[in-house]
């Protein structure tokens, strides 16, 4: 299935949102942040989202982060479908 991993810096003090969203046919997109050890600090909590979700993060200390978009399940498995990613911060 098709997954997005992404890596970028992230500053101490902000607030970070990380959405993804797919073409029609994706059932459940799941998102997973993580920091530089690999632990995982947020994931999305909308099951069956229709290829919709979000997810957001108060980030302490400033970081490389890890982002992962992952399709974890669809109408069909032998379509590829595209995916958009957005990470943004205020």
């Amino acid at each position: 299935l098709e997954e997005y991993i992404g890596y970028g810096k992230c500053y101490a003090g902000y607030n970070y949102i990380m959405m993804a969203v797919t073409e029609k046919g994706v059932e459940d997109l799941a998102l997973f942040i993580y920091d530089s050890k690999g632990n995982l600090i947020n994931t999305d909590k909308h099951l069956n989202n229709q290829g919709y979700t979000w997810t957001e993060f108060n980030q302490t200390r400033t970081a490389e982060m890890k982002f992962v978009a992952r399709n974890t399940e669809s109408k069909t498995r032998y379509k590829r479908y595209q995916m958009g990613v957005l990470i943004a911060y205020k």
